[in-house]
């Protein structure tokens, strides 16, 4: 119990004032020693961790008048005109981040980010106040949501309004300069009246063998969180809102997601039938979806400012003609033909079908088929774009130029689904600096060389079977792979942190480093590479353990950015260092 105490327990300190140690309490009765517990895995508790944990919500039926969890966190110096620096390091129940203790660079962005990327937090809103002289701030802390399947066990859990004592700060890493004392302060803001975060929400029963719910009539969910709507036999209106005021100017039927506009979810859906045929949707992005049915405009004009789409049945026009004026027109099934001088502004999309402009024009000199301009001299788009709905691939063709008749091949030029540039006929000059921007560059025979302005490749990189000679400038890629080694006076990588986003720290990580195995090896005589030894991993099992470091290149082949096992030592290294600093103060 000693050191269980000691390694889960609460930090110790006084009203929450952080004394930097990151220690739980000194238990030291006569069986400290000889009285033993278990540590559950994640989802289990019990005396023997034999119990599993059910998904866990707040009861759908008890939202009013409740309140969620809220704490105040505030860093601060003890002597006036010093200054902040270093980290601090947040714990609430078992798991951790990092953040700065300069706040000008912990926003409230950075905060909320923080907060969530704990496995035990769903969501949260953080606020950031005044900043104080020591460059330190009061940030307070709304516990929005938990996670539906709860990262809890028998030492790390709560039932929606955690204790402070569940919320540690460990200031060990951070210094005041000139002098004086570090202070980081957490207090309760709102503890009262809270949600209850419940095994299946209150609303099921639990199966603590399995750990699944079971839900009560009318609920339904992982964790019995939604409540679904009463059924009526009788021949009324399950569902009557009534205005009874004729004067009345206000909104009768409001819906209010507090989510961002998306098609993740709907506003409303109508269903029937037994076999829940969705009739009518109206999605979290606003569109609308009539899917069985039709749309009938009795009287009046139907307007349509952002756009036409025809999902099955087709569209018929008879007189009048059709413009769009903004949003385009989507057609889902038949495709779109057009014969004559039909004006079509905005987009045009066939998702089932194809579009068809023909032409009887022949003879010298003769129009154009297809012309497409952009009219307005501000125009910053795209006058013409491709776009394929499906993985890359070179299955398939984005853009193809072929000519019907003459000596095979009639295929001149293509552009793969994979992003490759293909020159059958004609080859390429280029006059200026060679910068390939997208589908990288492939070199299967004979090398590339550039004599002035150098070699520029901005997304998949160069593969060359062949030599890359550059005698004026440089090479700048995101990847380049060879069958022969690479040498070059030095080399370099991006790392600049503004072009940087979803920063997580890799103190979690790094203790998986143990799972790799460094080996020897020599290429195989048919793979085309050196016959040298070196050392190294090999891709597939790294992949097994950080499968983010691992690259494969349109060919299969597997690769692996080494320089990401340089950040995951420096984290080994500060863990064994905590360690080591836990050890030494045991032995004192």
């Amino acid at each position: 119990m000693h050191h269980a105490a000691l390694d889960f327990g609460p930090n110790r300190g006084s009203a929450q004032t952080n004394l930097g140690d990151s220690l739980g309490p000194l238990y030291s009765n006569w069986e400290a020693e000889y009285l033993m517990m278990c540590i559950c895995d994640w989802g289990l508790f019990g005396p023997e961790c034999e119990t599993r944990m059910c998904p866990k919500g707040f009861d759908p039926l008890l939202h009013s008048g409740l309140h969620q969890r809220e704490i105040n966190i505030t860093t601060n110096a003890t002597n006036k005109g010093s200054r902040l620096n270093g980290i601090f390091i947040m714990t609430f129940n078992g798991f951790s981040f990092e953040f700065n203790a300069n706040a000008t660079q912990f926003d409230e962005v950075a905060c909320k980010a923080a907060w969530e990327s704990l496995d035990n937090v769903e969501q949260v809103a953080c606020l950031r106040g005044t900043l104080n002289e020591a460059g330190g701030s009061t940030y307070n802390i709304k516990f929005l949501a938990w996670p539906a399947v709860p990262m809890q066990n028998n030492v790390f859990n709560h039932d929606g309004n955690p204790p402070l004592s569940a919320f540690t700060c460990d200031s060990s890493n951070v210094t005041v300069l000139p002098y004086g004392d570090v202070t980081c302060h957490i207090e309760d803001v709102v503890r009262n009246g809270i949600r209850e975060y419940k095994f299946c929400s209150g609303r099921g029963t639990c199966d603590f063998a399995t750990g699944s719910c079971s839900c009560y009539t009318n609920f339904e969910g992982v964790a019995c969180g939604s409540n679904v709507a009463a059924l009526s036999s009788d021949s009324v209106e399950i569902l009557l809102l009534y205005a009874t005021e004729s004067s009345f100017q206000n909104t009768i039927l409001k819906l209010d997601a507090e989510a961002n506009p998306s098609d993740s979810f709907n506003f409303l859906e109508l269903v029937s039938g037994s076999a829940d045929t969705a009739m009518f949707t109206i999605a979290g992005d606003g569109d609308i979806t009539v899917a069985n049915g039709d749309v009938k405009v009795l009287a009046g004009e139907l307007s349509l400012y952002s756009g036409l789409r025809v999902v099955d049945g087709g569209a018929t026009i008879t007189a009048g003609g059709l413009r769009i004026s903004a949003g385009g027109t989507t057609i889902s099934d038949g495709g779109l033909k057009v014969i004559g001088g039909t004006n079509l502004w905005g987009d045009i999309n066939a998702n089932n079908g194809s579009y068809v402009f023909s032409s009887n024009a022949s003879g010298y000199k003769d129009t154009n088929i297809m012309e497409v301009r952009a009219t307005q001299d501000a125009f910053a788009g795209a006058v013409l774009e491709v776009t394929a709905d499906r993985n890359m691939s070179d299955s398939f063709d984005l853009f193809r130029v072929t000519i019907a008749s003459g000596p095979l091949p009639r295929e001149v030029f293509a552009v793969t689904g994979q992003g490759r540039t293909t020159i059958k006929r004609g080859g390429l000059t280029v006059t200026g600096a060679a910068v390939v921007k997208s589908g990288g560059l492939l070199i299967e025979a004979g090398g590339i060389t550039i004599t002035s302005g150098g070699l520029t490749i901005s997304n998949v990189g160069i593969t060359s079977a062949g030599s890359i000679t550059v005698t004026t400038g440089s090479i700048t890629a995101p990847s380049i792979t060879s069958t022969g080694g690479i040498a070059a006076s030095s080399y370099t990588t991006t790392s600049d942190g503004r072009y940087k986003t979803n920063v997580t720290s890799l103190r979690n990580r790094a203790a998986r480093l143990l799972e790799l195995n460094g080996v020897s090896f020599q290429w195989r005589g048919d793979s085309g590479f050196d016959k040298e030894t070196h050392f190294g991993f090999i891709a597939q099992e790294v992949e097994l353990v950080f499968p983010e470091i691992v690259r494969e290149s349109s060919f299969g082949i597997r690769s692996l950015q080494l320089e990401a096992i340089a950040p995951l030592l420096v984290e080994a290294f500060r863990a064994l260092h905590r360690r080591l600093t836990i050890l030494e103060r045991r032995l004192r």
